[in-house]
């Protein structure tokens, strides 16, 4: 099971980010920019800057990404989140369910997260400082107990009272909390203008907050698999080391015969006198082990399919297929993986690309206005800064959809593959009625 969640996740991934963050791109929607050539062209190389950004290798996107959907297939909710880093511009962090609750919005999306951790108080103090922790905690420090472990809760949650005139950090959209759970201390509070990530479930029932997984829905053959496995073991045990009956001459023998692998059991050999049998013997206590094995690979193939490797992968290369029935194979595929494509963009890709986006755009790295004290520090400072065109600036904190993200990766094109087939079974149509009538 661990072997098949491993391959289900690498593959998983290589559908939604092959190629990391250079598999986005950006889309302009907005009618007010849609023949717009500047805005386009600015959107290019706005992506260009946050793709270098957000592969930064300090960053750390794709080691957590893998984590991640390590935690889908796993335990079927799990998250990744961007914060400000100290290394590079971006931080990712990576939960899962045993260290994050959550709760949805009125849509169903995430919008609140508890994370729950432990640090130590080394980490707590070039983190926050001295001065933000309790009093116990920093007592600890002065006593140079830096490795002393501190429960500390992480909330990030809608807030509900706010001044919207006001632009500081206490009155953003979202809620940022750093809790001392032991001292009920609050270390910081702070905010995020937008949920700082992306929690996905891989598959869930109406009603439900949190996912379901393939090793969920696996479990009762992985423990059968275990059973059975063991039992094999114990047999092979048994062919290798037999064990053994010993005639003890009219003696009587203790009673019990103990068939473990080399067990040796006494036998009363009374009124057998003249018998040509054997002294010793071996008891035959396994059956047909043949019946194991193969109750053993049909659960194999079973847990393999609650990770949809046969989906994810295409193994077959015994039968010989036609270009037709080959591509009816890989759409009946295609479609049975689009819901949990899907969701996997809807719930963690989409909103981790617009934070990110959002985060480098309010920094500056993605471009400032011109004119602007932005602009002048960056000219003073020798640099070519990118210039976002007005038109662009204009719709800024309108609330307007200005783009839409596409990904470039087998993911996206399976999404499409019910469309693409369309179009081939409409051209193959059209040329088989050009043949009667050419003006078609």
């Amino acid at each position: 099971a661990k072997r098949a969640r491993r391959t289900a996740a690498n593959a998983m991934l290589g559908l939604l980010w092959p190629n990391g963050a250079q598999s986005i791109e950006f889309e302009v929607i907005h009618e007010k920019l849609k023949d717009d050539d500047d805005a386009v062209e600015y959107f290019n190389k706005a992506r260009d800057k946050l793709v270098a950004e957000m592969d930064a290798d300090q960053a750390g996107l794709t080691v957590r990404l893998k984590e991640y959907m390590n935690s889908q297939l796993g335990y079927g909710t799990s998250g990744v989140f961007a914060f400000e880093g100290t290394r590079s511009f971006f931080r990712f962090h990576a939960a899962d369910v045993k260290t994050i609750s959550i709760a949805e919005d009125e849509d169903g999306y995430v919008d609140t997260a508890y994370f729950t951790t432990e640090r130590t108080v080394r980490q707590l103090v070039m983190r926050f400082g001295m001065a933000a922790l309790s009093e116990k905690t920093q007592e600890l420090a002065k006593n140079n107990k830096f490795e002393e472990k501190i429960k500390v809760m992480h909330i990030v949650e809608p807030r509900m009272v706010r001044e919207r005139d006001k632009l500081n950090n206490l009155n953003m959209p979202f809620v940022s909390a750093h809790i001392e759970l032991e001292h009920k201390h609050i270390i910081k509070e702070s905010g995020f203008n937008e949920f700082p990530g992306g929690v996905c479930r891989f598959d869930k029932e109406i009603g439900e907050k949190y996912g379901r997984s393939p090793m969920i829905d696996g479990i009762a053959d992985v423990l059968e698999i275990n059973t059975a496995r063991e039992s094999r073991n114990v047999a092979r045990e048994k062919q290798l080391d037999p064990p053994l009956a010993v005639y003890d001459d009219g003696r009587l023998g203790g009673g019990i015969i103990n068939t473990s692998a080399g067990a040796i059991t006494v036998m009363n050999v009374a009124g057998r006198a003249g018998s040509n049998r054997s002294p010793i013997e071996p008891l035959f206590t396994v059956g047909d082990i043949n019946v194991v094995t193969e109750e053993i690979e049909e659960l194999k193939d079973a847990i393999s399919g609650h990770f949809n490797i046969d989906r994810l992968l295409d193994l077959n290369n015994d039968t010989q297929m036609t270009l037709g029935e080959a591509r009816m194979r890989r759409t009946r595929t295609d479609l049975s993986m689009g819901t949990l494509i899907a969701r996997q963009i809807m719930e963690t890709f989409n909103p981790l690309v617009r934070r990110c986006f959002n985060m480098a755009l309010r920094a500056g790295k993605l471009g400032v206005v011109e004119g602007s004290p932005e602009h002048e520090t960056a000219i003073a400072r020798g640099e070519t800064p990118l210039i976002i065109p007005p038109s662009v600036a204009e719709l800024a904190g309108t609330g307007d959809e200005v783009y839409v993200i596409k990904y470039n990766t087998p993911a996206a094109r399976l999404l499409q593959a019910e469309e693409a087939e369309g179009i081939i079974r409409t051209w193959q149509e059209a040329q088989a009625i050009g043949g009667t009538n050419p003006e078609v």
